[in-house]
């Protein structure tokens, strides 16, 4: 299904904020994306990263360095909404 991110910078390094869209009209809620992947550019080496969902406690992640300052995540399943950070 559809999965938006955007890329916001912090004090620590940079928020993701991953949106799922894929919305069933006819049962009236976001159906889950499974096996969500994430690869985005950043200026900076990332030391960890931690996601937060809603109702969910925090987890870690790892963050597998990728090609010209690129990380790739995997975020699992995907309901509505996760925040990664990802630290310096």
């Amino acid at each position: 299904g559809p999965v938006g991110v955007n890329i916001q910078r912090t004090d620590r390094g940079a928020a993701l904020h991953v949106v799922n869209y894929d919305f069933d009209d006819v049962r009236g809620c976001t159906r889950a994306a499974v096996g969500v992947e994430v690869e985005v550019a950043v200026p900076f080496e990332v030391s960890s990263a931690r996601v937060y969902r809603p109702g969910k406690d925090t987890q870690a992640v790892v963050a597998v360095p990728a090609n010209d300052g690129r990380v790739q995540l995997s975020l699992g399943d995907l309901h509505w909404y996760a925040i990664v950070e990802l630290l310096r």
